[in-house]
């Protein structure tokens, strides 16, 4: 549970707090995280983790594999120690997570409460290699207000070796290089990091005259020599560090917080809104702030279940990010959805010569991928779990889907669409009367390995088969009919007696399985079937579904059951979708009910979002159509907004109340575009026209597309 409240606060809080802006706990509640996609951490951690930056090698032997090297980051746990000599009391001081600026605030004040301060430690938004913490403080007292802040020194780390480097006056600097390369024979990844020298007492201590205001800036600048953001990596990556460092230092306080806030403006700006219900905002707010800690698109590595300001599972990626985070990403941040697929794209080589070693052709991504793109899951076993293949593939497909983008399709989507079904043509066994089989496999239920004919992944594997085929000749290739052949004849299993998919060849009923599996062919993947037999399937598998399972499962079900339009039942599994599992004063997301698994999860986050845009929101990328199915507000809400909503390059807003809802557009597409809006039993689609909202009532669906 969250510490109890403080008892005072800064007076400009309430109003933030009451609109879900702001989550305000106590400066001994160590749950908060900041980032900006380059850099993320967890308040007072002393440590930090920049994107790309991983140390260690797979060994099965030594147990060991890459993962995300720790780098030492003082700033992080910058404090206030003492106002006027006395020491403030952890639980009683106040302090708040500020989602739209992406900072931490701490808030002190002096015994005679005349003299008020106001820490903001945040990772810089435009300059995105700056951790910025700044004290500004106001004395209406009459003696002057002296404040001391606690600055730890240390640079040590277990993933690198750490060396002074060239410090300039004023600063401390050192370089680091990670201890073993991922892969054999790599040259060692290098960090540079230059902060504020704090050895100096005076560095820390600030007194404000009487009558007067007054600020303390301290701020540490890091590069790598992988980084992504510039068209070269920086040579000496201490040197850029200093020069980012001096400019900020000139720049001032108030500047770099200008800046900051008027990039976090933009950032923020799409997204998801509700009103009428504080929790489920505090949630939402929450989960979309954790999802942008760890990705930016000007950075072109992936994210992991634990987000970038964890190790949780090592920072891999799985199929976490393209199925259960990516999606949101793709509605309202679509330039960020490029940059995590383009980390795939870089890594064709490994998918090709993973697929030659396991005897199959084409590009097979291996299950846990770092910085190389060779296969460092540390579980021997689990690379059966190829379903990973689809999930890429339908990820792919959807951005096209979404911004047809041919430029794109062709030098980065369409190889990899292509290579992904290659390697299920080669997968795929062939019976004597024409139908085909996948055998040795693992869906997403992880309890059951190695078995034939899943049927999410045959699903998932006959979309890539025939998307590679149908989106060929748009690349000017000839369709492979083979691809064709083999995505019309996979077998999908279905039970005519019980009317539900059997999760595998030889499941028996009653098995308990461990998440999400094939419930996910109604969606995301949009498999068609009646809503009579999707109910059977939720209905079935919500009866052997481990209730220990991650918090995505609940989520689906929220999705699954909305769809056929059982609101009730949705209900009771939206809430259960994440009122057990983001938790706390800053709802940090949980793997598993009970504050357990992994930290800051936002596999889970990603698929409570899901359950909000695409669920209440119903927007589904379909067909190369916008798909707006049914928008309502969530349970216990007045109305839900989706901001900025991206498709064709437009952007769209849609609000749904209980009444009706709507759609208008309020960015039209860079590239001309014109789009219009056709509600289901009309004849006549209606054009979208700038600032031009389009009403529908409540309970109807519509459909978006690109004018002939």
């Amino acid at each position: 549970p969250p510490p109890p409240p403080p008892t005072w606060q800064p007076p400009d809080w309430a109003a933030r707090i009451a609109s879900a802006q702001l989550l305000n706990s106590t400066r001994d509640d160590h749950s908060a995280q900041i980032g900006n996609g380059y850099l993320a951490f967890f308040v007072g951690g002393g440590t930090e983790f920049v994107a790309g930056l991983f140390n260690g090698r797979l060994s099965y032997a030594l147990r060991t594999t890459s993962h995300r090297a720790a780098v030492p980051s003082p700033l992080t746990s910058t404090a206030v120690s003492s106002v006027n000599g006395v020491a403030p009391d952890p639980r009683a001081t106040p302090t708040a997570l500020d989602l739209p600026t992406a900072a931490y605030l701490s808030a002190y004040r002096d015994a005679g409460q005349l003299g008020t301060c106001e820490h903001r430690l945040y990772a810089h938004q435009s300059r995105s290699h700056l951790l910025v913490s700044e004290l500004r403080c106001q004395n209406l007292g009459t003696a002057p207000l002296s404040v001391q802040m606690v600055v730890p020194s240390s640079a040590t780390s277990a993933d690198l070796n750490v060396e002074a480097g060239q410090s300039p006056a004023g600063t401390v600097c050192w370089k680091g290089t990670n201890r073993v390369t991922e892969t054999a024979g790599a040259s060692p990844s290098v960090i540079g990091m230059c902060t504020t020298d704090t050895r100096d007492m005076q560095a820390t201590n600030l007194t404000v005259p009487a009558g007067k205001t007054g600020s303390l800036l301290l701020i540490a600048a890091r590069f790598t020599s992988i980084d992504t953001d510039t068209d070269t990596p920086p040579a000496d990556p201490v040197k850029s560090a200093i020069v980012e460092l001096q400019s900020a230092t000139a720049a001032g306080g108030a500047a770099l917080w200008a800046e900051h806030v008027a990039a976090m403006r933009a950032r923020v700006s799409p997204g998801v809104e509700v009103s009428g219900n504080l929790d489920l905002a505090q949630a939402i707010n929450a989960s979309h702030y954790a999802m942008m800690c760890t990705v930016r698109a000007d950075v072109l590595y992936s994210s992991s279940p634990g987000g970038l300001a964890t190790n949780a599972y090592n920072g891999h990626s799985f199929w976490d990010v393209e199925t259960w985070m990516w999606p949101t990403w793709l509605a309202f941040h679509p330039e960020i959805a490029r940059a995590v697929l383009q980390y795939r794209t870089n890594r064709q080589i490994g998918a090709i010569d993973n697929a030659r070693a396991h005897g199959f052709e084409g590009m097979m991504f291996p299950w846990e991928s770092a910085f190389s793109g060779t296969e460092v899951d540390p579980a021997q076993g689990t690379t059966t779990e190829e379903h990973l293949q689809g999930d890429i593939a339908f990820a792919f497909a959807q951005f096209y889907s979404s911004t047809q983008n041919k430029t794109w399709l062709a030098t980065d989507g369409f190889p990899v669409i292509e290579g992904i079904a290659t390697f299920w043509a080669s997968k795929a066994i062939a019976h004597p009367n024409g139908s085909f089989s996948i055998p040795h496999i693992m869906g997403p239920d992880e309890y059951h390995g190695d078995v034939t004919d899943s049927v999410y992944c045959n699903v998932v594997a006959a979309f890539s088969l025939r998307t590679a085929f149908e989106l060929a000749s748009t690349v000017g290739k000839t369709p492979n009919g083979t691809f064709a052949q083999i995505a019309n004849s996979l077998i999908i299993l279905f039970d005519h007696t019980a009317q539900y998919h059997p999760e595998f060849l030889g499941y028996l009923r009653g098995t308990k399985i461990k998440q999400a599996d094939t419930i996910l062919l109604g969606y995301p993947l949009g498999y068609p079937m009646t809503p009579a037999v999707r109910k059977s399937d939720l209905d079935y598998y919500e009866t052997v579904s481990d209730p220990g399972g991650p918090a995505m499962t609940w989520s689906m079900f929220a999705v699954g059951y909305g769809d056929i339009q059982e609101d009730n039942t949705s209900a009771t599994f939206f809430h259960r979708g994440y009122q057990q599992n983001s938790l706390g004063a800053y709802h940090d997301w949980h793997e598993v009910v009970g504050a357990s698994g992994a930290d800051n999860f936002i596999t889970g986050a990603g698929g409570f979002m899901q359950s909000v845009w695409a669920g209440y929101g119903g927007a589904r990328y379909l067909n190369s159509t916008l798909r707006l199915n049914r928008p309502r507000p969530p349970p216990n809400s007045t109305s839900i907004t989706l901001r900025e909503l991206a498709f064709r390059g437009a952007r769209l807003t849609v609000v749904a109340s209980a009444d009706s809802w709507s759609i208008v557009l309020v960015h039209p597409s860079g590239s001309g575009a014109v789009l219009q809006v056709l509600g289901d039993g009309e004849t006549k689609p209606t054009r979208l026209l700038l600032d031009t909202p389009v009403q529908f009532a409540a309970g109807s669906s519509a459909t978006v597309t690109q004018t002939p």
